[in-house]
């Protein structure tokens, strides 16, 4: 199963994603947000801090994706150990040490 493209998402009054195509996409290696680099540039990373290092805090090199809204009721976070977090598209799994 694999997605084309994100549109974004509206829910509680709130922007959580705006990922309108899959080319690009990088996650964090601290706690595996993915966004387009442009975002990373401009936001830097919600749940590490704003000075975050884009070149040596993100990969292109990830595994699956999951999209959550409510960290702190979801089984889903709980089990990929992502309660602390900012709503969003995190990956499942970081590849071995590909930095880039």
């Amino acid at each position: 199963f694999i997605f084309h493209n994100f549109s974004l998402l509206q829910m509680a009054d709130r922007d959580y994603a705006k990922i309108t195509s899959m080319k690009g996409l990088k996650a964090c290696l601290m706690c595996r947000l993915i966004k387009n680099e442009k975002a990373f540039k401009v936001d830097g990373c919600e749940n590490c801090g704003k000075d975050f290092q884009i070149k040596d805090g993100t990969t292109s090199h990830y595994e699956g994706m999951i999209f959550i809204t409510k960290p702190q009721e979801s089984w889903v976070a709980r089990w990929n150990r992502l309660t602390d977090v900012v709503p969003g598209c995190y990956c499942i799994k970081i590849l071995g040490d590909k930095y880039d």
